[in-house]
């Protein structure tokens, strides 16, 4: 496929994410950003043609787990089953990971892990062990079931400006901070925190962050009461642990709508908001897109400043 990169030199942090706009000569199967393994789908993108070459963009993520200097190119994939790659301008910053401990009560075992693994059908005879396999068996399968929700997004981008943090919260964690789960001085797991626990209020309304399509909204083991939005172009945003639910499958919400109460469901100590941003079905730093300049110099610069349909 006839390819050609049209965006200049491109910063992004690790745990970040950026922009490419291209220009693609002919239909496609497949084309994007890849970041190591990973890829990230282009969308059209309004402009004109030039000598019948389309404008696309990709809104794509260095993951954390990436290597420091990742390779990163365009790729497509025409009908025919052929394929071209390019080389992007793209330079990674490094990113600078938490790691801590968290210190987990006995009660907390047998009140919140033991029957999270029995209603998943997991090991729960011994309170850590539990606590084991509900952190790492029931994490896996739900990280997999959001990678399958946010595998597919509008290519009309329903967000505008920067995104809102959830209102008159404070945020009590470190974006992809590498935790160990510590009983009586002894570490028995660990895990990766990839998004924000925002403390407000108990069970005060929980606001979608941005504009958007609601695409889950239902339990999801370690999350609990779970909703996640598209906000087009890859982009979702997740909220977690709620007491309940006020949107379904398909509901269009605006930035301040009301997606349901904060709790403590889930693998929660306490009544709390998690929140996470994913680009492409990575994680990214929720900071940068609370960030009207980070919007504006990053996003906006490349795609237009967009409107989100009514």
């Amino acid at each position: 496929p006839s390819i050609s990169v049209e965006s200049g030199l491109t910063y992004v942090k690790q745990g970040g994410a950026g922009v490419i706009v291209y220009r693609v000569g002919e239909k496609t199967v497949r084309d994007g950003i890849r970041v190591g393994e990973a890829f990230f789908q282009g969308h059209p993108l309004a402009g004109p043609e030039e000598k019948g070459a389309k404008r696309r963009a990709s809104i794509f993520a260095v993951p954390v787990e990436a290597d420091a200097k990742p390779t990163i190119r365009l790729v497509a994939e025409d009908l025919a089953g052929n394929a071209a790659s390019r080389s992007v301008n793209v330079r990674v910053r490094g990113g600078d990971f938490a790691q801590g401990q968290v210190r987990l009560p006995g009660d907390f075992l047998e009140r919140v892990a033991v029957p999270l693994a029995e209603a998943n059908g997991l090991a729960a005879d011994d309170p850590v062990e539990a606590f084991r396999q509900v952190n790492r068996t029931l994490r896996a399968r739900n990280e997999a079931r959001i990678r399958e929700v946010v595998s597919r997004s509008s290519s009309t981008r329903q967000f505008t400006g920067a995104f809102e943090q959830w209102r008159n919260s404070a945020v009590r964690s470190r974006f992809a901070e590498f935790r160990e789960y510590v009983v009586g001085g002894k570490a028995v797991s660990d895990a990766r925190h990839y998004g924000f626990d925002l403390a407000s209020t108990s069970q005060a309304p929980v606001t979608a962050a941005n504009a958007g399509t609601v695409v889950f909204a239902d339990d999801l083991g370690i999350y609990g009461r779970c909703v996640i939005v598209d906000h087009g172009l890859g982009v979702h945003s997740l909220y977690a642990h709620l007491t309940d639910i006020a949107v379904a499958p398909d509901d269009a919400v605006t930035r301040g709508g009301v997606l349901g109460r904060s709790g403590a469901t889930g693998l929660a100590g306490g009544d709390h908001l998690h929140f996470a941003i994913l680009v492409g079905g990575e994680y990214v730093n929720p900071v940068e897109w609370w960030d009207p300049r980070w919007i504006e110099t990053h996003i906006d610069a490349r795609l237009g400043a967009g409107r989100a349909p009514r």
